[in-house]
């Protein structure tokens, strides 16, 4: 369960409570964005929440995490007491740049270059595989995006790095 780091996140305002279950734009991004957030922190082993996730339009997706979110907004999510590295999570979070949140673009690109990072022979072979699967999105871009994950503690579970 993810009471305690979602109660974060909304005291962050990382998401809002009150954005979850709608069902437009805003909700949409409060659910990525939650997503997003507990597949990165869960990856670096800053949080012990062993949700499965799997590969979906948006990146890494979850169906338990769904559900437990959904609790959370209607109230009905019981006390965790989960203990983490709130610096580390917001870190995580932020664009290192500009102090603010990162978008929902850059996190489906992130997350999805940490799900497919073990396969990966190297940082090209990489950023073309997102490239490929994300093709909204520029090689450029999906570069800029690996490049800030490695100056961030995201490098540390990625297995390619530029050369």
């Amino acid at each position: 369960m993810v009471k305690s780091l979602l109660e974060w996140m909304c005291n962050e305002k990382l998401v809002k409570l009150d954005d979850i279950t709608r069902e437009d734009n805003a909700g949409f991004e409060a659910r990525l964005r939650i997503q997003k957030c507990v597949y990165m922190v869960q990856s670096l082993g800053l949080v012990d929440t062993n949700y499965d996730y799997n590969r979906y339009k948006h990146g890494p997706y979850s169906p338990a995490l769904t559900q437990d979110y959904y609790k959370f907004a209607h109230g009905e999510l019981k006390d965790d007491k989960l203990v983490f590295d709130k610096t580390a999570c917001r870190e995580i979070m932020t664009n290192p740049k500009t102090k603010q949140n990162h978008g929902a673009d850059w996190l489906e690109i992130a997350t999805t270059i940490l799900l497919l990072n073990k396969d990966a022979e190297s940082a090209d072979s990489l950023v073309n595989h997102v490239a490929r699967i994300k093709v909204m999105y520029s090689e450029r871009y999906i570069q800029s995006v690996l490049e800030d994950m490695l100056k961030m503690r995201l490098a540390k579970i990625l297995k390619v790095v530029p050369q």
